[in-house]
């Protein structure tokens, strides 16, 4: 049974943001990792208006974002192809099985 959605504060950069959410602790730790973002690149940027800074902090989180989906069609991609030799072996041995049992 999921978590009965609840109204949780956040703070996000000196700013305080609203939400509704089921998973408390997965928002407040989102939450957590933007304000860390926008802090880290608040201090390497001349940025200081905080839309742009957010944005910037988007612009990471997402590239993150895909970075790690092309790292996991790799491992697919690895996965399926050890699968289809593995079954070619299969294959072949099912074959060289027959063989030897006629």
């Amino acid at each position: 049974m999921a978590a009965k959605p609840r109204r949780v504060e956040l703070d996000i950069f000196g700013q305080t943001f609203s939400l509704i959410a089921e998973d408390e602790a997965r928002l407040q730790e989102v939450a957590k990792y933007v304000d860390a973002q926008m802090k880290d690149l608040s201090q390497s940027t001349a940025t200081i208006d905080s839309f742009r800074l957010a944005v910037l902090a988007a612009l990471n989180i997402a590239n993150e974002r895909f970075d790690l989906a092309d790292r996991l069609a790799s491992r697919d991609n690895a996965v399926q192809a050890q699968f289809e030799a593995l079954s070619a072996k299969a294959e072949r041995i099912s074959v060289e099985l027959d063989e030897a049992m006629r």
